[in-house]
């Protein structure tokens, strides 16, 4: 597996994920608005209460799911068949295991929190009934879908993932369609529909991974070794996961409590600010991860490490070129999106991006210490540093400190762990230190001190408008770009960027020119 080709199947796709996430960022945006209109806001409301509520119980499987990508990208990466094999049906029974647990809490608290806690129309109970078996039951068919979904993830199969994700979007759009001739309640419609959307996506997935990955073929098995070793990388990867999910709603209750609901809203907005610049990181890594792992696993360390250092390097870039405009003319972009923004949400914002482009750079070193196997050491060392944010929070409120503290603590903490992942990832695999910490860490933070020049000139000489918008914006772009190029790669970077692009405008241009002669 040489590192160019990785290179060019990484390039590859990220470009068709990215091509899928325009695509269903598009389609989102436009069904979310519809279906608004058609439910109206109470059952609109309704819907999104009782699936949120379901989708509290994917904490843990989400943590499996983790494991039984990094099972399978190990076992392809080393090439044991029969492994993959067993594995398979080893994922496929303890996802089957999990679906029964989340059917058996998720009905009965559902049932506790629909008639007790949930505060609805009682005209309107029977209709939340109904989302909320619909639901369960689309969650449940998402979970015994994971072990398909991973093989195509592992196998790098990136084309398939895009369009049978697009032929979802597709179908969530013909269900637009369906509720508007529908005759029936236009909210348990929409709740069945969305199940049976569902099933078609989950026998698509099951049709595919049979028909092309020979590993793909289900026997009852229970190799207790096998389990318990997964079942321990479960249970840290949770550890990880919940400590994040235990800050975001930590924070949200600190905030409520000391602030009110309007700094809640403000952190709000930041969120989602921030999750959209996250969605584009996100298709990267995905692309990433498997070459990283299977270059581990087939003893390719050296391969694999260098992928880490450039993955964490343009992870970091994709997400400044993005973010580093927002940042700039948060103010500006705000007002035009929600006219008034609540008090506070400019600084929320440039916050939490600040501290989400630090967690970008060190992120992507888990996935090294995940294809290594022992994730222990990790788990524990990065969940107490990030458990400091609630309690050094709560502290600050306390004693007084303005609301933003919380936002300062928390990029404080994300800087840190940068060196404290390199640190745990250094000590059990041997991580080296000038490739990280020089080519990448100090490279990515000058190119940003660099880049920042031009913005803040351009605020301080031209008054706030939406024409400083667009110059910041396309200064923000090229100087970017630019200092990427310059500063952010190294002379191999350098020279693998002109190769391919070297390559595709040449093919292109053959190409264009072989059909001009016909």
């Amino acid at each position: 597996m040489g590192e160019n080709s990785n290179t060019r199947r990484l390039a590859k796709n990220t470009l068709l994920l990215y091509f899928r996430m325009f695509l269903l960022m598009f389609i989102g945006l436009f069904t979310s608005r519809i279906i608004l209109q058609v439910l109206g806001v109470e059952d609109f409301g309704i819907y999104n209460v009782v699936s949120g509520f379901v989708v509290m119980f994917s904490i843990l499987s989400g943590s499996l799911a983790n494991a039984i990508s990094r099972f399978f990208q190990v076992s392809i990466g080393s090439c044991d068949l029969n492994r993959l094999k067993n594995l398979f049906s080893i994922s496929v029974n303890a996802q089957m295991g999990m679906s029964i647990l989340v059917l058996i809490l998720a009905e009965l608290i559902g049932y506790w929190f629909l008639n007790y806690k949930m505060n609805v129309d009682p005209a309107r109970i029977n209709a939340a009934f109904w989302v909320l078996h619909c639901s369960i039951i689309a969650s449940i068919i998402g979970l015994i879908s994971v072990p398909y979904n991973s093989l195509i993830i592992a196998h790098e199969k990136m084309s398939a993932f895009a369009y049978i994700s697009i032929l979802e979007a597709l179908l969530r759009l013909l269900i637009t369609y369906s509720l508007y001739i529908s005759p029936f309640d236009k909210l348990k419609t929409y709740s069945v529909l969305l199940l049976i959307v569902a099933l078609l996506v989950r026998i698509v997935y099951g049709h595919y991974c049979t028909k092309h990955f020979d590993e793909c073929k289900y026997q009852f098995s229970i190799d207790i070794p096998l389990l318990k070793e997964m079942l321990s990388f479960v249970g840290w990867n949770f550890m990880g996961n919940g400590m994040v999910y235990i800050n975001n709603q930590g924070i949200n209750l600190l905030i409520n409590v000391y602030f009110g609901v309007a700094v809640n809203a403000a952190r709000g907005i930041a969120v989602q600010v921030n999750n959209v610049i996250q969605q584009f990181v996100t298709n990267f890594v995905m692309a990433a991860q498997p070459q990283i792992t299977k270059s581990y696993a087939s003893g390719e360390i050296n391969s694999s490490f260098n992928l880490t250092c450039m993955s964490s390097k343009f992870a970091f870039f994709l997400t400044f070129v993005l973010a580093f405009p927002i940042m700039a003319e948060t103010d500006i972009i705000l007002k035009i999106w929600l006219k008034n923004p609540p008090d506070q949400s400019v600084p929320f914002v440039r916050w939490t991006i600040a501290a989400s482009l630090t967690t970008v750079i060190s992120n992507i070193l888990y996935y090294i210490q995940m294809a290594h196997g022992d994730i222990k050491k990790y788990q524990i060392i990065t969940s107490a540093v990030n458990s400091l944010l609630f309690p050094l929070s709560w502290f600050a409120f306390y004693h007084g400190m303005p609301a933003i503290t919380c936002f300062v603590i928390a990029f404080v903490i994300s800087f840190s762990l940068i060196f404290v992942r390199f640190y745990v990832v250094n000590d059990k695999t041997g991580f080296p230190f000038k490739e990280y910490i020089i080519d990448v860490v100090i490279r990515c933070f000058f190119t940003t001190g660099v880049v920042a020049i031009i913005p803040i000139s351009i605020r301080y000489m031209v008054g706030e408008s939406i024409t400083r918008l667009v110059i910041n914006c396309v200064a923000c772009f090229f100087t970017s770009i630019l200092a990427i190029y310059i500063i952010g790669l190294n002379t191999i970077e350098r020279k693998t960027v002109l190769l391919y692009l070297r390559r595709n405008i040449t093919s292109k241009l053959t190409r264009f020119l072989n059909f001009s002669q016909k």
